[in-house]
C-alpha cells in the first residue's frame, strides 16, 4: 500500500524529504490562492517530484454542503475551480470532509439530506468531466451533525448512485464515534482512500506515533484481509514546529504496519 500525508502547501518539500509516496493538499487553501500562488504550488510539486493524490479539507463553512446557505450555483462554480486546479496538480480524488460546511444548527434534517445529495451530485458531475472521483467521508458527531457514521456514508453514497462517487474511511473519526473498527471490512470495496491519525485531547489529531499499537494492528488486518490496494494517508493536525521529525517517524511506523 502507498503511504501518504495531508499537508499544507508549505510542507510539500518536507513531505517528499520525509519519504512519503504522495500528499493530499487542503482544498480550501488551493481555492483561496491567487493564480500566481497556485502556479508556485504547481512548480513546487513538480520540483519536489511527489505525487498529489487528492484534496482533503475540500471547503470551509462559507460553502455549505448541507444546511442554511446551500447554493447550487456556488457549488458548481467552486467544483469547476477545484477540478481545474486539481487536474493541473495531477490529483485523482476529491475528498469531501469539511465539518464546518456540515453544521446544521437545527436545520431540517430531511432538507439537509437533499442539500447534501445535490452538493455531491453537482460536484461529481463536474468531476466526471475531468476523470476525478468524489469521496464521501463520515465525520465524527462531535465536529458536525451530518453523515457521521460509516454506514451513513455508505447509504448516502448508494443513494447518490454515481460511478465516480466513492468513500474515504477515516479511522480517527470511527474511534471518536466509538465505532468498532471491524465494521469497516464491509465497505472496503467502495473505499478509495483511508485516513489515519491519533486521537488526543479535544479531538486533536497527533501523528502516527500516538496511534495505539492495537489500533494499528486492527487497521492493518482489516485492510490486508480485504486486499485493499489504495493509499493509507496520515492526516495529522499541522504542528507549529517539528514537522520533519514527526513525519519521518510516522512514515517508519506506517511502513511497519502497512
Amino acid at each position: 500500500m502507498l503511504k501518504g500525508i495531508c499537508v499544507p502547501s508549505k510542507d510539500i518539500f518536507n513531505a517528499k524529504n520525509a519519504g512519503f509516496d504522495y500528499i493530499e493538499l487542503p482544498g480550501f487553501e488551493i481555492s483561496a490562492m491567487t493564480q500566481k500562488e497556485f502556479d508556485k504550488t504547481c512548480d513546487d510539486v513538480k520540483k519536489s517530484g511527489i505525487n498529489v493524490m487528492g484534496f482533503n479539507a475540500y471547503c470551509t463553512g462559507a460553502l455549505p454542503i448541507a444546511g442554511e446557505g446551500f447554493d447550487k450555483l456556488k457549488t458548481v462554480e467552486y467544483a469547476s475551480l477545484m477540478c481545474e486546479r486539481g487536474t493541473a496538480l495531477g490529483i485523482k480524488n476529491i475528498g469531501i470532509g469539511s465539518p464546518a460546511a456540515r453544521l446544521l444548527n437545527g436545520y431540517d434534517v430531511s432538507k439537509a439530506y437533499e442539500n447534501g445529495k445535490n452538493f455531491i451530485k453537482l460536484t461529481a458531475t463536474v468531476a466526471m468531466d475531468y476523470g476525478l472521483n468524489v469521496l464521501i467521508e463520515a465525520l465524527h458527531r462531535h465536529c458536525c451533525d451530518f453523515i457521521n457514521t460509516l454506514n451513513e456514508a455508505y447509504e448516502f453514497m448508494n443513494d447518490i448512485n454515481m460511478p465516480n462517487v466513492k468513500m474515504i474511511i477515516d479511522f480517527y473519526h470511527m474511534k471518536a464515534n466509538g465505532e468498532d473498527f471491524s465494521t469497516a471490512s464491509s465497505y472496503i470495496q467502495d473505499v478509495f482512500d483511508v485516513h489515519i491519525s491519533g486521537l488526543s485531547e479535544n479531538y486533536s489529531r497527533p501523528f502516527a506515533d500516538e496511534i495505539p499499537e492495537e489500533d494499528l494492528l486492527a487497521i492493518s488486518s482489516i485492510l490486508k484481509s480485504a486486499e485493499y490496494r489504495h493509499g493509507v494517508t496520515l492526516e495529522p493536525d499541522n504542528p507549529k514546529e517539528g514537522f520533519s521529525e514527526k513525519a519521518k517517524k510516522s512514515l517508519e511506523i506506517m511502513k511497519t504496519y502497512f
